[in-house]
């Protein structure tokens, strides 16, 4: 996963730059972002396919990159460009979609974790953030894709994240993380 992480980490500036000219010659930014998006569907695949019961002593540092990756995916799939097809991103790794999974894995994890009838709020509280996430990404999709989305049941961003009674919007460390 770390090389695919570190892919990502360098062909992702391409992503801040000026769209590409049609009368350009050169493709290497089309070509770094493709790679990007590549690497980050390697490692998001990766990440997706690990055994709940691994998720338990993951270091911190892997759930950070996770993050990382996906905010790039989400970016090369709303990149405003004329060379780049955003549907193309959709097909080859569809943001949402690998939120969906991966929700559905911190369900998993939690039952693995606490054991039955207990609860870890750790991962109920990620599983939160990423359904948070993943309705403001979706109203982001929406206009290009033509659809609209109503696969999680819609809440209120906030009342999502106060339900989890933990602090966490509070927290700097935390925030500087994760929003962005």
């Amino acid at each position: 996963m770390t090389k695919h992480y570190t892919e990502v980490t360098i062909q992702e500036v391409s992503l801040s730059r000026a769209p590409i000219m049609s009368n350009m010659t050169g493709f290497q930014r089309l070509e770094n972002l493709y790679s990007c998006l590549i690497s980050a569907k390697a490692f998001l695949d990766m990440f997706r396919n690990t055994p709940p019961a691994q998720f338990a002593g993951m270091p911190f540092s892997t759930f950070s990159q996770f993050g990382n990756c996906l905010i790039a995916l989400y970016k090369l799939s709303t990149l405003d460009d004329p060379a780049w097809d955003k549907t193309m991103v959709r097909e080859t790794a569809d943001v949402l979609l690998i939120i969906d999974q991966v929700v559905q894995t911190m369900g998993q994890i939690t039952e693995f974790v606490a054991g039955p009838g207990q609860e870890d709020r750790t991962f109920l509280k990620g599983a939160m953030l990423m359904r948070s996430l993943r309705q403001k990404w979706a109203e982001n999709l929406a206009p290009a894709s033509g659809e609209g989305d109503t696969s999680l049941i819609r809440q209120d961003q906030e009342n999502m994240l106060d339900s989890l009674q933990m602090g966490w919007p509070d927290d700097a460390w935390m925030n500087d993380v994760f929003i962005w």
